[in-house]
């Protein structure tokens, strides 16, 4: 698999295999988000209180888990995540927290936007690790891929999130946790340092960003096994990930997104619609085309969900009933074509839609 491939593991469901569903029972769908996407901050937020002690499957499972890590894993569990990871306590329930915040508020979107969200099947499983080497011989071991070059994932196969622990965590300092820092920065931009003092690094883009992926297979927005377009699964993504004062969800904007978005339209380096909704993955490893590619991936997913949101859900739906396996980019733009209209008429209406965003702009930035 090439290193392009790869870059779009994270999203794109090329499996068909399928991960068994614990005997725990459906979890509860999370009540309806109380406070607006742009007042919550994970970090002033009280960490949740444990959720109901692991079943039999689940201990099984951070078991196995633990046994591929040269430090011990202790798991974490709230309502509807189990948190495994090699860190102070502190840590696990901090990202249990935002991980429950974040799934909170992307139930209560999807709803909202008519989608028939199902029930979690089970709580959803994050392997925090240590040591780079733990890292990579997870991913080999469980995904039969080297994920080396990033150094965290949501995985398809697994239906776990996979990730390394803060740099600044890690035991061991070298080539792989740079190379990794460096493709997080390609894929999300530079993020400053905003964690607490004295506590780990808890990159909040990067986690909103991996779970909004595993919250889509899981309430039923894509299906494990099919394969998506590049655009879909990033664009819900970038949508409903984390700014830098931890707003996050739907309907948002994402400054650094939309900025990024319209330095590429104005210079005439956006990718014609004709191929990039034919894109089953990032077609450059480079840092400046991957990351122009996630902005145009955030900017067609608000596009169509502000200007065909009831085409935009039948696609979903259209998607999600078609057989596991891969499909020609050809495909993928009939199937496009099919929901939204032709490709021409398409494209006209994408970019009268950026000239206004240049618009607004330009007048938001007269002073």
């Amino acid at each position: 698999m090439s290193a392009t491939r790869i870059a779009t593991f994270s999203l794109i469901s090329l499996f068909a295999l399928r991960f068994c569903a614990l005997a725990q029972g459906p979890a509860t769908p999370p009540p309806a988000s109380t406070q607006p996407a742009d007042q919550v901050n994970p970090w002033v937020a009280a960490a949740p209180a444990p959720g109901p002690e692991l079943c039999q499957c689940e201990s099984a499972e951070c078991t196995s888990l633990s046994q591929i890590s040269s430090v011990a894993l202790h798991p974490f569990a709230s309502e509807h995540f189990v948190v495994l990871h090699a860190a102070q306590d502190t840590w696990g329930r901090r990202v249990a927290g935002l991980l429950e915040k974040a799934n909170t508020e992307f139930y209560a979107s999807i709803r909202k936007a008519g989608y028939d969200a199902q029930p979690l099947p089970n709580r959803l499983i994050w392997v925090c690790f240590r040591g780079m080497d733990d890292f990579e011989q997870y991913s080999r071991q469980n995904d039969q891929i080297d994920m080396s070059w990033t150094d965290g994932y949501y995985s398809a196969r697994t239906n776990r999130v996979a990730l390394m622990l803060p740099a600044g965590a890690a035991v061991r300092q070298g080539d792989g946790v740079e190379v990794a820092a460096a493709a997080r920065v390609a894929q999300f931009g530079p993020q400053p340092d905003t964690r607490p003092a004295g506590e780990d690094r808890l990159d909040q883009r990067w986690i909103t960003h991996e779970l909004a992926h595993q919250l889509s297979f899981n309430y039923g927005l894509q299906k494990r096994g099919v394969m998506y377009p590049l655009w879909l699964s990033e664009g819900l993504a970038t949508n409903f990930e984390a700014d830098n004062q931890g707003r996050f969800g739907f309907g948002r904007d994402n400054t650094p997104r939309r900025r990024s978005l319209l330095s590429a339209y104005t210079h005439g380096r956006l990718t014609p619609l004709r191929r990039f909704v034919a894109m089953d993955r990032l077609e450059s490893s480079g840092e400046a085309q991957a990351r122009q590619d996630y902005a145009e991936c955030w900017g067609l997913y608000r596009f169509l969900s502000q200007q065909r949101p009831d085409q935009l859900r039948q696609y979903l739906l259209t998607l999600k009933a078609l057989d596991s396996g891969n499909r020609e980019g050809a495909v993928l733009r009939r199937e496009f074509v099919e929901a939204f209209g032709p490709i021409e008429q398409m494209q006209s209406d994408w970019e009268d839609w950026l000239d206004g965003l240049v618009v607004a702009a330009a007048k938001n930035a007269k002073p």
